[in-house]
């Protein structure tokens, strides 16, 4: 165990495996309940473009940890060398996250189906509660004040 990150704060699954876990409950539920569907005008094409600003926000946040040149590894934010605030870690703290979310939203509208739409808001909670908490943590840790500034200006998802 390493000393960046207290023991009760290394994530259960890292965030990936989660988008997978809800990705998979969502399609499931979209075949196995289908008496829980709705028609959605232009399903595919919105799915789609949730999809793709989806990957977009990820490829973009990621890239900007690329170019501060710290870790993007979810499992050690203990790790981090430099506080990324511009782009988009201007309009979300998680852009990353929210990508993923984004992409569960397409999913939901593509299957139609209301289980799988609740599933985006359980993600977004057990993803806040099991990931983005200990991150915050780990990350007031590190950049104090700067990060607390940051916190409060710039909402952890795009409205929440």
């Amino acid at each position: 165990m390493s000393d960046d990150q207290p023991a009760d704060e290394k994530p259960i699954l890292i965030p990936p495996a989660w988008f997978l876990i809800f990705a998979g409950l969502q399609y499931g539920a979209g075949r196995t309940v289908p008496g829980l569907s709705f028609p959605f005008p232009f399903a595919e094409i919105i799915a789609v473009a949730l999809a793709i600003a989806g990957f977009g926000f990820a490829f973009v946040a990621l890239g900007l940890f690329r170019r501060a040149r710290t870790t993007f590894h979810p499992e050690v934010p203990g790790r981090t060398t430099a506080l990324v605030t511009d782009g988009v870690y201007a309009i979300t703290r998680n852009p990353m996250y929210v990508g993923m979310a984004l992409i569960l939203g397409g999913i939901a509208i593509w299957t139609g189906s209301v289980i799988a739409v609740l599933l985006v808001f359980v993600f977004i909670g057990v993803l806040t509660a099991v990931q983005i908490v200990p991150e915050e943590r780990a990350l007031e840790r590190l950049f104090g004040n700067e990060y607390l500034i940051y916190k409060h200006r710039v909402p952890r998802w795009l409205f929440l």
